[in-house]
Formats: C-alpha cells, sequence, structure tokens
C-alpha cells in the first residue's frame, strides 16, 4: 500500500504571512497550494455582522472544510506536499476555544462543536507537519493595518496578543504532529534570499524525516524553531 501524500497546514495569528509562505513554497517548486474561495465558507458574511448568532455555523463549516481539503490532499498520491492555509485543527483549539471564551459563543453551541470535533479528528489522520508562522502582536497590527481589509478593522492590539497565546499553548501542548516554528519577525522569507533558503532547507529537513519515519512506521511529534 503506497504511503498517503504529505499534507501541510500553516498555521497562525491574522497578518503573520501564512499565505505569503503558501506563495513563496508554489513557485519554488516545493508542492501545491489549496486556494480558499469565497462560497467554501457560507457563513462568513454573517459571522462578521452578528459573532454570536453566527459562530457556531461558521466555525463548523471551517472545521469541516479544514477537514475535507486534507482528505482531498492526502488522496492525490502527489510526490510533494499540498499546503493547506490553516487548518482545522487551530480552527478549533485557537479560534472557537477564544470565541467560547469571550463569550461569542454559547456553551451549549461550544459543546456540540466540542463533539463534533474530537468525533472527526478521531478518524482523520493529521498533517504531515504543521508550520507555524509567529510574530510579534505590535508588528500584525502594523501589517493588518497596512493592508486595510474591512473585515480587520476591529482587531486589536489586545485580540492579536491574546491569540499569539493560544497559537503557543496550542503548539506546545496540543498540535497533532511535528511542528516547524518560522518567526516572520525575524525572517523576511519574502524578499531576503539567505531568510528563504533558510525557511526552504527547514522544510526539505522536516520532509526527509517524515520520509524516514514513513519506512519505519514511526511518525513523532517533534517542535523546531527558525530564527
Amino acid at each position: 500500500m503506497l504511503p498517503m501524500s504529505p499534507v501541510i497546514s500553516i498555521c497562525g495569528s491574522n497578518g503573520v504571512g501564512k499565505t505569503a509562505l503558501a506563495q513563496v513554497l508554489c513557485k519554488e517548486g516545493y508542492g501545491e497550494v489549496v486556494n480558499d474561495q469565497t462560497n467554501d465558507y457560507p457563513y462568513r458574511q454573517d459571522f462578521f455582522l452578528d459573532k454570536l448568532r453566527w459562530s457556531f455555523h461558521n466555525q463548523c463549516q471551517y472545521i469541516l472544510h479544514k477537514f475535507k481539503q486534507q482528505e482531498v490532499a492526502r488522496a492525490t498520491n502527489a510526490q510533494k506536499p499540498t499546503y493547506q492555509v490553516r487548518s482545522a485543527y487551530d480552527c478549533y483549539e485557537v479560534f472557537s476555544r477564544k470565541l467560547f471564551d469571550d463569550g461569542l459563543m454559547t456553551p451549549r453551541d461550544f459543546q456540540c462543536l466540542a463533539e463534533l470535533y474530537t468525533f472527526v479528528s478521531a478518524y482523520i489522520p493529521p498533517p504531515t507537519l504543521i508550520i507555524h508562522v509567529k510574530a510579534p502582536p505590535q508588528l500584525l497590527l502594523k501589517r493588518i493595518q497596512r493592508r486595510g481589509r474591512a473585515i480587520d478593522h476591529d482587531i486589536t492590539m489586545a485580540y492579536l496578543t491574546d491569540l499569539e497565546k493560544r497559537y503557543e499553548h496550542w503548539i506546545e501542548h496540543v498540535s497533532p504532529c511535528p511542528v516547524l516554528q518560522v518567526d516572520t519577525g525575524k525572517l523576511d522569507y519574502i524578499s531576503n534570499l539567505t531568510d528563504k533558503k533558510k525557511v526552504l532547507g527547514e522544510i526539505d529537513k522536516r520532509m526527509l524525516s517524515w520520509s524516514t519515519s514513513i519506512l519505519h512506521s514511526e511518525v513523532t511529534r517533534e517542535r523546531n524553531i527558525v530564527y
């Protein structure tokens, strides 16, 4: 039986450079990127208009769609990885939990979502690798303000600081597979060739480690940090 195709999830806070990294990897021939379409998330606009009313529906849609992306990509038998921007895992562990903690999801809805997530995640293998892209909240806020998207108008420093803490906790305690952390406050993989080579080299190492572990049927959960 042939091993399943590698799937790499690029995760991180708003404005951190997830999509930019995915585009760099695709351009450099490191695999293909799963592109999200607006109609993939039909509750998204409703959610931004009334978060408490639509948070459960929106998070269900995101989590299920991200799981589906994983499974479709894994079944391609491609030699190179497929990249997804955000995973079902951080959609739940970071964003759904934050919505509940912030009072933007009812206890009943969160309990239902938790049961759904736990059930589905038990049957779907996790990504081959998670790339956690991180940066200081001050830098994230500057990037978001420079981007100027309407849906980001209410993002604050407090929100980003809390999000970064939640990502660190998830990576440290909950993430279901090996993790490569990339600090975009210190590395510029878009315009700095040295930094780009460093990041690509680390991904090469992780994929070689994955290929070896598949041969020996030993996949371990590790965290590596690139500075």
